[in-house]
């Protein structure tokens, strides 16, 4: 049975980005990048001419939040709070096999599979955690592709977000420069100044360390398998879906140049309790507006590392590690850094306006010109030590004495 490329052909220099074709009610198309995010996908009535996955059209990131949190990135989310659901066209044939893991069932509860008429053909859950070699059977070639829904469930404990990714196989289109993809190598640093990676699959490259600056990374695939075998399907498996840190671990980007790279699109996270690695990067006007970056560690330990005119608008960045950074001109409006560690660090002219600040950590921190206009501070622990009321907005209000 032949196989579609494997990550190992990406590593011989065969990278490919794919695509994702929206044929939504509409009747719209337009061919989206690599790693399109939930924002992006289709939705009866709210986002008709949305992206709609069919196999050989690449992968979907989804941030899966909790049940008791609020969707983010908070410029679009697929369902209510604690699901998310992507569709899909059944062009030909094909199964699915899925399983669900103990680490798994710690963050997701439940996936569902709908046919066209929203009738329930599955549930995998604690109870029956194996769906094995489930055939869908396109019967009428005429009429359009039928149209299925998929459904992840968040855990009732989880409390913090995991990032969530749908694999339907790779195509032969990328926004990349092919002659800059010629040129990376495996195991050392990608040393490549101003090259073009859009919408490219970089976990495989050694990012450590890299010269990286003003390049393109937008839409690009940084987060790192563990296992390139589960990137292939043969010809009749529709798609895979990736929600472990023992199979996507976050991006190790500690070290680089990253000056001037815009993000926009990326997964760096990987699945899990898996953060990304910026530590002792530069990242002087870096733009990661919408991501998911929960997790994130940007800090230095006793040694302050430089963040200068970096947009983070709108990202999640739930219980990141920020400790002794020093924020110049920095843009953290909206975004979601509940439990962040933000101690020692060194804040000027820093935009928090509306940012989700519960329980972070800001002791010792040396805070000029920052704003926390409509920012929520229940519960963080302030600058002197003392804790901030609940609620506070605005800024860290006094508890009430008993």
């Amino acid at each position: 049975m032949r196989h579609i490329k494997s990550w190992a052909r990406y590593i011989a220099g065969a990278m490919t980005a794919t695509l994702l074709v929206a044929c939504g009610g509409s009747g719209s198309a337009f061919v989206p990048q690599f790693n399109v995010t939930e924002r992006e996908l289709y939705e009866p009535v709210r986002a008709e001419s949305g992206i709609v996955a069919q196999r050989g059209s690449g992968g979907i990131s989804l941030q899966l939040e909790s049940a008791v949190g609020s969707p983010l990135p908070q410029g679009g989310d697929t369902a209510a709070v604690g699901v998310d659901k992507f569709y899909f066209d059944l062009v030909n044939s094909g199964y699915i096999t899925l399983s669900m893991s103990d680490r798994m069932l710690q963050v997701i509860s439940a996936v569902e599979l709908y046919d066209e008429n929203q009738q329930l053909l599955w549930r995998m859950d604690a109870s029956n955690r194996e769906i094995s070699n489930h055939w869908l059977h396109r019967q009428d070639y005429v009429k359009p592709a039928p149209r299925y829904e998929v459904r992840i469930i968040a855990a009732a404990g989880a409390v913090d977000t995991t990032q969530v990714f749908a694999w339907f196989g790779d195509s032969l289109v990328t926004t990349a420069n092919l002659h800059d993809l010629a040129a990376l190598r495996v195991r050392v640093p990608i040393i490549c100044s101003n090259c073009n990676f859009s919408g490219a699959q970089l976990g495989a490259y050694q990012l450590t360390e890299s010269e990286l600056a003003n390049v393109n990374l937008k839409n690009s695939w940084l987060v790192r398998i563990t296992d390139p075998s589960v990137l292939s399907l043969d010809d009749f498996a529709l798609f895979k879906i990736l929600w472990d840190s023992t199979q996507v671990s976050g991006a190790n980007m500690s070290g680089s140049n990253l000056s001037h790279v815009d993000f926009s699109g990326a997964v760096l996270t990987g699945a899990g309790n898996s953060p990304a690695n910026f530590t002792s990067s530069n990242l002087s006007d870096v733009v990661f507006n919408g991501l998911n970056l929960d997790g994130v560690l940007m800090g230095g330990n006793l040694t302050h590392v430089n963040m200068s005119r970096i947009k983070f608008n709108r990202a999640s960045m739930v219980a990141a590690d920020l400790t002794y950074v020093i924020a110049n001109d920095v843009d953290f409006s909206y975004a979601n850094l509940r439990k962040a560690k933000l101690n020692k660090s060194i804040m000027n002219f820093t935009n928090f306006m509306g940012a989700i600040l519960s329980n972070a950590d800001f002791t010792g921190a040396i805070l000029t010109n920052v704003d926390f206009t409509d920012a929520i501070l229940d519960g963080a622990t302030w600058t002197d030590g003392r804790i901030c009321a609940t609620p506070s907005r605005g800024s860290c209000q006094q508890i009430p004495p008993p």
